[in-house]
């Protein structure tokens, strides 16, 4: 009994510092960055301090280290705010604009804005004054909040990820990564059970494996147990990406192209730092000499304030500008546009979607739209149909933003307040808020009258339940609710209409959606000639599409989950038909 009473007891205290999280101080410290040194006893960049803690000004050695708490992009206590918007954007649009391509920038991709990575900065208080008389001394106080968040990533990006990949071991995994997935892919190949039908591989036995160490080498001589190592392994791969082994180990060669970038991350941050200067006019630029010692010099300096070692042999501005200049001239800087034209095949496309829905997309497709297109092309064969997908996407994207958060957003695209919606909505936010249900009438096929419930477990039971779905299924509780109608007028706003009435379970748009999408793929692509369900295929790549546009709400939801609800649509859709 006392351990129950301990147990209750240990819960209601875990549950008493739940509710005492800080999670405005989480998201300060999200938003800051702590500067790094590089410590020599440890051969490793480490914080001045930690975040954690409130101990500061810490020691350094023998010294007393002054920090100092800098506050970027802060906004005036009172009006008017027009002209820090201005220059805030500003500094954001240059971030990006110079920045997004070496910072690995995926807002575009990801279909949502850009925003800073940075708000505060703790740093020494004499790295803070070294900064600003760079700053001040080249002219470059317009833009004095965006120096200091490039150098806070700048740093933050080759400490944590650089450097490493700088090193002679790490620069041998970029040039053996092809070579040893093409050897992993021969040998599941040869261990493949099914190879004892081919006459042709039957002479290739697995006999065992070996396991080299630095120090020692060990030989798994039991076939059947090296036999698991492959099978263990081939069913890692086969849980990846493309939930398939063998394209996932075709791929894995690509997951170091960026670390081949990254070999390259001071040159290209030497002329992210030129472009940012000379495209805003802060250094007039004579074309006869491009590359002045005073802006190399300027450069050379924030890098290594952003722990870039320029010159090794020692502190000569000089020296310092001729490396910079070497580097800006021998290297290019890609900028990668988050848009593309990419036409779809109207024409076909019209035999299984609404105008109303594919005229919601544009010729100019955003990079999320694209790296979705992309992925399932390759995932389930199916490139040939890439720019319909893309547009396909794009489109969804958009419909989820007018259909979805009917009960539980607050931004609600086109509102509807008939009485019983109003009913319901209240039924549920009143579960999600923990309010208890007191008392339910209802009206059931094949019984007279309206029976109510009051009592306390029965009206548990049913919250409980529907606490549960709802928890669980929040497409269906939020989205499309009551049927919204949507056209795109010639001057490309969209016209936005809901009905005063619920909606008809086989009358909402991702039933037609899934529908259509279906008899899409069964027309329009190829079935591979391994698939033995090509239905359940179909099915597959739909709950994926519609994932990956968090239309569940989320950024992805289990694949067997997904599938379940578009059997669903898919069955009210043929009623329908």
């Amino acid at each position: 009994m006392d351990q129950m009473n301990k147990v209750e007891e240990d819960g209601k205290s875990d549950q008493h510092e739940r509710k005492k999280y800080d999670w405005e101080k989480a998201r300060e410290r999200k938003y800051t960055y702590v500067f790094k040194e590089y410590r020599e006893e440890i051969k490793h960049f480490y914080p001045i301090y930690k975040k954690s803690g409130e101990q500061y000004p810490i020691s350094k050695g023998r010294e007393l280290l002054e920090v100092f708490e800098l506050k970027l992009y802060a906004s005036p206590e009172k009006p008017p705010y027009d002209e820090y918007i201005r220059h805030g954007n500003w500094q954001l649009s240059l971030l990006i604009n110079c920045f997004g391509d070496i910072f690995n920038d995926r807002s575009a991709e990801q279909g949502v804005g850009a925003s800073h990575t940075y708000y505060k900065l703790i740093l020494p208080k004499k790295t803070y004054y070294e900064i600003m008389a760079v700053i001040n001394e080249y002219g470059l106080l317009p833009m004095r909040d965006l120096i200091f968040e490039v150098i806070a990533i700048a740093q933050q990006n080759y400490t944590d990820d650089i450097a490493f990949w700088e090193l002679e071991s790490s620069r041998k995994l970029i040039n053996t990564a092809k070579k040893e997935s093409d050897k992993a892919i021969e040998i599941i190949t040869k261990a493949d059970p099914l190879n004892l039908l081919d006459p042709d591989m039957r002479v290739s036995r697995l006999e065992g494996i070996n396991f080299l160490f630095s120090d020692a080498i060990i030989k798994i001589e039991h076939e059947w147990l090296a036999g698991e190592f492959i099978e263990h392994f081939k069913e890692h791969y086969d849980n990846l990406l493309y939930k398939d082994w063998r394209k996932d180990l075709e791929r894995y060669p690509l997951r170091f192209e960026e670390n081949k970038d990254k070999l390259n991350y001071r040159f290209r941050l030497a002329i992210s730092f030129y472009n940012l200067f000379t495209e805003t006019g802060l250094f007039k630029i004579d074309k006869k000499v491009p590359t002045p010692n005073n802006l190399m010099t300027c450069i050379a300096k924030l890098m290594e304030f952003s722990l870039i070692k320029v010159f090794k042999g020692g502190d000569s501005d000089a020296e310092k500008a001729k490396v910079v200049r070497n580097w800006i001239k021998r290297s290019t800087l890609r900028r990668i546009s988050p848009y593309q034209e990419i036409k779809a095949d109207f024409t076909r496309l019209e035999k299984y979607f609404s105008l109303e829905f594919l005229s919601l997309g544009e010729d100019i497709k955003r990079a999320d739209a694209i790296s979705a297109a992309l992925y399932f092309g390759k995932r389930f064969d199916i490139e040939s149909v890439g720019p319909d997908l893309a547009h396909i996407y794009q489109c969804l994207e958009q419909v989820n933003f007018y259909i979805g958060h009917q009960i539980t957003g607050v931004g609600k695209r086109s509102p509807s307040d008939f009485p019983e919606f109003e009913a319901y909505k209240s039924l549920l936010l009143g579960i999600k808020n923990g309010q208890k249900i007191e008392r339910i009438s209802f009206k059931m096929e094949g019984i007279d009258g309206e029976p109510s419930i009051h009592s306390t477990l029965p009206l548990q039971l049913i919250y409980d339940a529907l606490e549960s779905y709802q928890n669980n299924n929040r497409v269906e509780f939020d989205t499309e609710l009551y049927k919204i109608h949507f056209k795109k007028e010639k001057n490309g706003a969209i016209q936005i209409k809901s009905e005063n009435s619920f909606s008809e379970p086989s009358d909402r748009f991702v039933v037609s959606f899934v529908g259509g999408f279906y008899n899409y793929l069964k027309t329009e692509t190829k079935i591979p000639e391994t698939e033995y369900d090509p239905e359940f295929r179909f099915y597959k790549i739909i709950a994926n599409f519609l994932s990956f546009s968090r239309f569940f709400y989320v950024e992805q939801v289990p694949e067997d989950y997904a599938v379940k609800m578009v059997v669903k649509w898919h069955s009210l859709y043929l009623e329908k038909k």
